[in-house]
């Protein structure tokens, strides 16, 4: 019998729990880790439309529309993720949305 892969096991748990957003993130995670950046994007959606305020995925998201060179919607995503962290005390997180966009707005 084959070893599933981490992957594997987190798809079949997927199949009883298809709205975890802890799982749709995990997988998002490991295609981005495969450089599969458009199953990742993917993913990452599907945890913002689970849980419209899931700044871990807006972050991700971000950085890989960077990557693709997209700023447009880097700028996008990243002004949301603000709008949300401003309403909690993240403040951590607060600064790594401000520090990216920072990076990705020409002065």
């Amino acid at each position: 019998m084959k070893m599933m892969n981490r992957k594997e096991k987190l798809f079949e748990m997927l199949l009883q729990s298809p709205d975890d957003v802890f799982l749709n993130y995990a997988i998002a995670m490991e295609y981005k880790s495969e450089g599969n950046l458009n199953e990742s994007i993917s993913f990452f959606q599907k945890c913002i439309q689970i849980q419209a305020n899931h700044t871990p995925s807006m972050y991700q998201l971000a950085l890989i529309f960077e990557e693709m060179g997209d700023s447009e919607k880097v700028l996008s995503i990243l002004n949301t993720g603000i709008e949300i962290l401003k309403g909690t005390k993240d403040l951590k997180s607060l600064n790594e949305f401000i520090s990216l966009k920072e990076m990705n707005t020409d002065f």
